[in-house]
């Protein structure tokens, strides 16, 4: 079984936001890339959303461009705007039926 999971539209949606924040704060893929220690091509597929970033790295980026962290998820689906409670809760109960 491959460990890899596919994107979501919220993993989507925040790859379109970091290309628009990168192009509206004038930095180059390869600056960014300089600053996260990847290459530009890394840079590229979080942008495209061929890989997904993490949370470390999306926060370095909030920083480097210029923009609260929260501005990454202003455009994610209803999903994001589900309460966390009732997701917590609806994992709980899928956590325990594998069991």
């Amino acid at each position: 079984m491959s460990g890899a999971r596919s994107l979501t539209s919220i993993d989507r949606s925040v790859a379109e936001r970091l290309k628009t924040a990168r192009l509206e704060s004038g930095v180059t893929q390869e600056h960014t890339a300089r600053v996260l220690g990847v290459s530009f091509q890394q840079v590229q597929k979080y942008e495209s959303g061929a890989n997904r970033i993490s949370a470390g790295r999306l926060l370095q980026l909030s920083h480097l461009y210029k923009k609260p962290l929260d501005w990454f998820f202003d455009d994610t689906p209803t999903l994001a705007k589900t309460p966390v409670r009732r997701r917590v809760r609806s994992q709980d109960r899928m956590a325990t039926r594998a069991l």
